[in-house]
């Protein structure tokens, strides 16, 4: 002890020492608690021979050092409290080991490195708290296993990555302080077979896209069409799918940004992006949505029971839901396709095809009255200037490394549509063609399928609040064909 007032002595018996609890026949210590003592020093490895210990507390003192990978063979503990100390080193993997333990305290200290993946192992978990540390690393996804877990701490560290979206639901948390963005939603299919018309989805297996009435109503979508052009706003939708499986692991974890594709035939389909995660109750939930791709000719008319019918003929009445889909790619469809403002038609699609449209808004005043400035970071120069009138704006950027950037932005409106109409799988240089969302904006993405080093990635990003086209070529070196470094620099010429 520093100054503490512990009356330890080997000339009085262990069962009136301060902090010390006994139990069992024959006794052993079950309990240590020395909270506000001023103990210094560095935690003996020989507290991992009390192996009949439940409680170990040692918080509010002046402790030095490592955690001993010694406190792994406490395999009765329950709880463990080391916070506000001088503690430096990792957390040691072997606490995973403790099986039940329901409360791990660790807050406050100077502990460094990753979070212990082994952690998730500790079923009866209760409470986590690591908060005000130096951690470093992405949270594991183990913890998500954690099905006790009811207080979850991890603010005040630098962590990075992604959070896995499951922990969100832990009843006390401090997670929106890390900032970070939850990790995608795994890719699931689900399959229902019954389409309430009266919006009411009571039963397993059941769902309806709603739209709003005059009077603010929500009433059932009826036709296809409205499936797909902007009617339905929102998606109700049972827990349980056809089979009466509950899938509220996947539903309640739901966010806004999230993105599923509703499917009854190979050309009747429609995708979605959820803009706000709605109040659902009992086995219900329901999110507001906004399509942004879907194909144009499987199905039209009322919905039946029957399901779609059109080029591929009858089909059933499973309809099912794919959560986080895949990207679409031009050759991975078999009917034409709107993605934002582009039409997607294949080389053998021989049928009708829609006509072409103009943009109807809305709009911002064009052109600007003065051009917009963007920082691409260090490295960069250049800027934008006039371009095709009256439509467009362009620019040229250098970059150090030898990488450049050319930039159009363009505002729809009377420019024809038309001219994004794509078809085939990959162009003569073979590139590829993807059509994705970008920050919750369809977005158009290229590059070489076989990189020879001679072209540039490409991408181009619809912003429908304003009307704009941001298309960016090229890259931060000389010989680019990275998607994902143009991706980025695209997304800094986003109008707030």
């Amino acid at each position: 002890a520093d100054a503490g007032t512990l009356n330890w002595s080997v000339d009085s018996a262990i069962t009136g020492w301060d902090g010390v609890t006994l139990g069992g026949t024959p006794q052993r210590v079950t309990g240590l608690s020395l909270m506000l003592q001023g103990v210094t020093g560095a935690i003996p490895t020989q507290l991992g021979k009390l192996t009949a210990l439940r409680t170990l507390n040692l918080s509010w003192n002046k402790l030095l050092g490592a955690i001993p990978a010694e406190l792994g063979s406490l395999t009765e503990l329950r709880s463990l409290d080391l916070s506000r100390n001088l503690l430096t080193g990792s957390i040691p993997a072997a606490l995973g080991g403790l099986a039940k333990l329901e409360q791990l305290t660790l807050s406050q200290n100077f502990l460094d490195g990753s979070i212990p993946a082994g952690l998730g192992g500790l079923a009866n978990l209760q409470g986590l708290y690591l908060y005000q540390n130096r951690l470093t690393g992405s949270i594991p996804s183990e913890l998500e296993s954690l099905s006790s877990l009811s207080a979850l701490f991890l603010g005040e560290n630098e962590l990075t990555g992604c959070l896995p979206r499951s922990l969100r639901l832990v009843t006390r948390n401090d997670l929106d302080r890390l900032g970070l963005e939850s990790c995608a939603l795994p890719s699931t299919t689900l399959s229902y077979d019954s389409y309430d018309t009266t919006g009411a989805v009571a039963t397993a297996g059941s769902y309806a896209f709603l739209t709003e009435a005059d009077d603010g109503a929500m009433t059932a979508v009826t036709t296809y069409e409205g499936l797909r052009d902007g009617t339905a706003t929102a998606l109700r939708i049972h827990k349980s799918d056809a089979a009466g499986s509950s899938r509220a692991g996947v539903y309640d974890t739901v966010e806004a940004g999230d993105l599923f594709e509703w499917k009854e035939a190979d050309d009747c389909w429609v995708r979605y992006r959820v803009t706000t995660v709605e109040a659902g109750s009992g086995n219900v939930r329901e999110f507001a949505i906004k399509s942004y791709s879907h194909t144009y000719t499987g199905c039209s008319g009322a919905i039946g029971s029957t399901g779609a019918s059109g080029s591929a003929g009858a089909q059933s009445t499973e309809r099912r839901f794919t959560w986080s889909p895949g990207v679409l790619k031009t050759g991975a469809f078999t009917a034409p396709t709107w993605h934002g403002p582009w039409l997607l038609v294949p080389e053998s699609w021989t049928g009708p095809v829609p006509e072409m449209e103009p943009f109807t808004g809305p709009f911002i005043p064009w052109p600007p009255s003065t051009l917009p400035t963007f920082e691409l970071g260090a490295g960069w120069t250049g800027g934008i200037g006039p371009g095709l009138p009256p439509w467009e704006l362009e620019g040229l950027y250098s970059h150090i490394d030898g990488g450049f950037l050319e930039v159009y932005i363009f505002q729809l409106g009377d420019w024809p549509i038309d001219v994004y109409r794509l078809s085939g799988t990959y162009d003569a240089a073979g590139v590829i063609h993807e059509f994705r969302m970008i920050d919750g904006r369809p977005a158009q993405v290229a590059y070489e399928r076989v990189r020879t080093g001679i072209s540039h990635a490409y991408v181009a990003i619809f912003d429908e609040a304003t009307g704009l086209i941001y298309s960016v070529f090229g890259g931060p070196k000389s010989r680019n064909n990275d998607p994902e470094a143009t991706i980025e620099l695209a997304r800094k010429f986003i109008l707030p």
